[in-house]
C-alpha cells in the first residue's frame, strides 16, 4: 500500500485529509506517511496491529484501536455462546 500511496500523491488535492486503516507499519510506510504530510496532507492513521504503532510525525493523528477491536470480539464470542 505504501509504494501506491508515493506513486500517486501528487493526485490528492492540496490540504487532504487521507485516512489510513493498516494493521502493519514497515519503515517504507512510515516514511510515505512523513512524505505525505509534509506536503501539506492531513494524516489520520487507524492502526490496528498487534505491536504498537511506531513514532509518526507531531502532526499525523494516530488511533490505536486493537485492544478495542479484542474486546469487541470477545464481547461478541460471549454472547453467541
Amino acid at each position: 500500500m505504501h509504494e501506491h500511496l508515493a506513486q500517486n500523491y501528487r493526485r490528492f488535492p492540496y490540504g487532504s485529509t487521507l485516512v489510513i486503516v493498516t494493521s502493519f507499519m514497515p519503515p517504507e510506510f512510515v516514511q510515505v506517511i512523513n512524505d505525505l504530510e509534509r506536503h501539506g496532507h492531513k494524516m489520520v492513521v487507524v492502526y490496528v496491529g498487534q505491536e504498537k504503532c511506531p513514532p509518526l510525525p507531531a502532526g499525523v493523528v494516530v488511533h490505536e484501536i486493537r485492544e478495542r477491536l479484542d474486546r469487541l470480539e470477545a464481547e461478541y464470542a460471549a454472547a453467541a455462546g
